[in-house]
């Protein structure tokens, strides 16, 4: 039903293939595909540094970044301006007197978002090979209407066969809202 995915490669990402090795530093290629799909007209983060100011910065930004990059890749340290955040919180409507009728946003450096966006393209990469070829939700090309159409099918045929079929759903969407409070107290 899923193709079945091959060894890790290493290619560049201009025609949006896979990468997957980490340990080797960012391309240049990663760096410039990076700033090229930032969002353009998004608000700067603390550094005031837009989008279009790293696209317009040419293919000189390309190598100033993608020394950044690579030097990020092999220290594991990032510049302190990538690190903050400006949050603001914007309402929504109803009473806003109701801390649910609000959502807050961050603002983070665009070279930041940058860089982020050579790690997500190399993790997501990665779990394609790692994850359960069973594994619908929340994975490109595949959704959880494949395993609706499986069970109906699995249902059909159970009562083709006139047997006994069991089904167990577990929602685990609240599964954060519990308190764990008393259990820790118990087991420490």
């Amino acid at each position: 039903m899923f193709a079945n995915t091959s060894e890790p490669k290493q290619t560049a990402v201009d025609n949006n293939e896979s990468f997957t090795d980490t340990e080797l530093e960012p391309l240049r290629s990663e760096v410039q595909w990076a700033i090229n799909s930032l969002k353009d007209g998004k608000s700067a983060g603390c550094d005031e540094i837009t989008a279009e100011m790293l696209k317009a910065s040419g293919e000189a930004g390309i190598t100033y970044y993608h020394e950044i990059c690579t030097k990020i890749w092999k220290t594991g340290e990032w510049p302190e301006e990538w690190k903050r955040a400006v949050f603001i919180i914007l309402p929504k409507k109803g009473d806003l007197q109701l801390c649910s009728n609000h959502r807050t946003i961050s603002l983070i450096s665009h070279p930041s978002k940058m860089m982020l966006k050579i790690i997500i393209k190399r993790l997501k990469n990665i779990l394609e090979t790692e994850v359960s070829k069973t594994q619908a939700g929340f994975r490109k090309g595949r959704g959880t209407r494949d395993h609706i159409f499986n069970l109906r099918n699995i249902i059909e045929k159970f009562r083709e066969i006139d047997e006994e079929l069991h089904i167990c759903f577990i929602d685990y969407s609240k599964g954060s809202t519990v308190s764990y409070t008393n259990t820790y107290g118990k087991h420490s």
